[in-house]
């Protein structure tokens, strides 16, 4: 597997994330990037439908990963 550098220094970087690390350009979805020690942890997305209710929202959440070390969790929704 080839890894590329990618680098973020403002806000506008990282919310400019997603579509490189996810492969695509996401609509209507909600994405969580982690950031741990400078480095891309992970990302997720989901649809905005999954996420509309409180509950559910609440059991996607608590099924994410939580890297060690110090970081970054970046949330955002597209087409809220």
């Amino acid at each position: 597997m080839t890894s590329i550098q990618l680098r973020a220094s403002t806000l506008a970087d990282l919310v400019a994330l997603p579509p490189y690390v996810l492969g695509f350009e996401p609509q209507e979805s909600v994405v969580i990037v982690q950031l741990t020690d400078g480095l891309l942890a992970w990302a997720a997305r989901c649809d905005n439908d999954q996420v509309v209710d409180a509950d559910r929202a609440r059991g996607l959440w608590q099924q994410l990963p939580v890297a060690s070390g110090s970081g970054l969790l970046l949330a955002g929704g597209v087409g809220l």
